[in-house]
């Protein structure tokens, strides 16, 4: 679900104070952007559902949220492919997915800095 190493590495390349403020803007961006996926598959705007699956895709990777980023780019591939039926099996795991991944991100910031939850 979450390689905890990233944000180790993470924190080591930026500092230790900034990883919260980090991490936090991930999350936010992140929960606003699953209704986003959802409202696009909806709509069958493939190509918007592609792009804005790329993105969390990359986010997801730079936070270690490997589950999350490897669904991500399944839902990418499946959009630019227009392949509806493997859409409907990835985009109905995105919620729970998404939610233990972040679930996994906040623990481990919970734990390495207890101040800041």
């Amino acid at each position: 679900v979450f390689n905890p190493a990233v944000l180790d590495q993470l924190a080591e390349d930026t500092s230790e104070e900034l990883l919260p403020e980090l991490v936090g803007t991930f999350l936010e961006e992140t929960r606003k952007r699953l209704p986003v996926l959802r409202q696009l598959y909806a709509e069958e705007n493939w190509p918007e559902l592609g792009l804005q699956a790329h993105t969390l895709k990359s986010g997801s990777g730079a936070f270690g949220a490997l589950q999350l980023q490897n669904l991500a780019f399944g839902i990418e591939q499946a959009a630019k492919m227009v392949d509806k039926p493997r859409l409907v099996a990835l985009m109905d795991v995105l919620d729970e997915i998404a939610e233990n991944s972040l679930g996994a991100i906040e623990g481990y910031l919970a734990k390495k800095q207890p101040e800041y939850y």
